[in-house]
């Protein structure tokens, strides 16, 4: 008696049924990446992107100042090593947490698209491209502002 074979839908077949946004499987060759997905998403994605970095930076910034101050350097050189280690710790996490932060920005991309149409109805300004450049300049603004604040404060 000879054994039939059933063929079993392939792993790539099955993710195309799926939404084109979700990633069935690491395997799948298929499935965009998140910076693809965020290219997709276009400048809200971006815009998102962007919000997330800046709360990111200023919040590790401010939590990092603050563990630094701990250790009361005295002198100048030992302040310097302090501040690298500071930013090493800083840049690291940043790098450990950069898949999340695009997750949730391809998530928050809707959110950002409708900031984009608040402010060109808000301002009068005619193009995305104008209400991009202001979300930008306020986004960088407020996470430089609590950076400096926390500077000043801290160290």
């Amino acid at each position: 008696m000879q054994a039939t074979r059933t063929s079993l839908p392939r792993p790539n077949a099955r993710c195309k049924r799926i939404r084109a946004s979700v990633k069935c499987s690491a395997q799948s060759p298929d499935a965009p990446s998140w910076s693809e997905r965020l290219k997709r998403a276009g400048r809200s994605g971006v815009l998102a992107y962007g919000a997330l970095n800046a709360a990111y930076y200023a919040t590790a910034f401010a939590i990092a100042a603050h563990a630094s101050t701990q250790s009361r350097a005295t002198s100048v050189q030992a302040s310097l090593g302090n501040a690298t280690k500071l930013l090493a710790v800083v840049w690291a996490g940043s790098q450990a947490t950069k898949p999340l932060r695009a997750a949730i920005a391809v998530g928050l991309a809707p959110v950002c698209a409708s900031w984009l149409r608040a402010v060109q109805r808000a301002t009068g300004v005619k193009t995305e491209a104008k209400a991009f450049a202001i979300l930008v300049a306020i986004i960088a603004f407020v996470g430089l502002s609590i950076m400096a604040i926390c500077a000043i404060t801290l160290c």
